[in-house]
């Protein structure tokens, strides 16, 4: 079946695939070879993986409303699902510092999870008026971007969460990224 999003781990040797198949992939980037242990649990599509920054941990958002955390080297799931989310997980991102994880829905609200709970942090960040498609966290992991269906980025400040729009596409925003100094972000639509 399609695979709808890829990830590489921090230090390059592993690439994560998630796809319509409900299951996760993890390869070996020298033998091309998969691991033996398939991370299984979602009852829909993937539609999203992320690596921790430490390599260890995986996570995948899927069409069944829950975000996933497998171990990287066995593919055991890692607690429950997290269950937050009324509707698909379009996009996942971890911050580099490894403390939270952020997901963007299509029920127009994104999540903050704190890592070393798995609990969310606070209630859901509203504000989109469509599905949240791309979430980013900023190197300093101070700030979340996210793009939506709404033609919109939203720039969360993470502690606070005042936020700032930006608007400007004519269409659904469909990824969003910082540049590596944190000062600027570019949007696809």
């Amino acid at each position: 079946n399609s695979v709808n999003s890829v990830a590489f781990s921090a230090d390059g040797r592993s690439l994560l695939s998630g796809g319509d198949d409900g299951t996760l992939e993890i390869w070996d980037i020298e033998s091309s070879a998969t691991a033996d242990d398939v991370p299984r649990g979602h009852s829909g599509w993937v539609f999203c993986v992320a690596y921790s920054p430490d390599g260890r941990l995986i996570a995948s958002g899927s069409e069944d409303k829950t975000v996933c955390i497998w171990d990287a080297r066995t593919g055991a799931a890692v607690g429950r699902p997290l269950r937050g989310h009324s509707d698909a997980v379009n996009s996942i991102v971890m911050s580099s510092d490894g403390r939270f994880l952020v997901s963007g829905s299509r029920d127009g609200r994104l999540r903050i999870w704190e890592t070393d709970s798995w609990t969310p942090s606070g209630d859901a960040i509203e504000g989109h008026t469509d599905s949240v498609v791309s979430v980013v966290v900023s190197p300093n992991n101070k700030l979340i971007a996210s793009g939506s269906g709404d033609k919109t980025v939203r720039l969360w400040d993470k502690e606070t969460l005042s936020v700032k729009v930006l608007e400007g596409h004519s269409d659904a925003v469909t990824s969003v990224a910082f540049f590596p100094d944190g000062q600027r972000i570019v949007s696809a639509s």
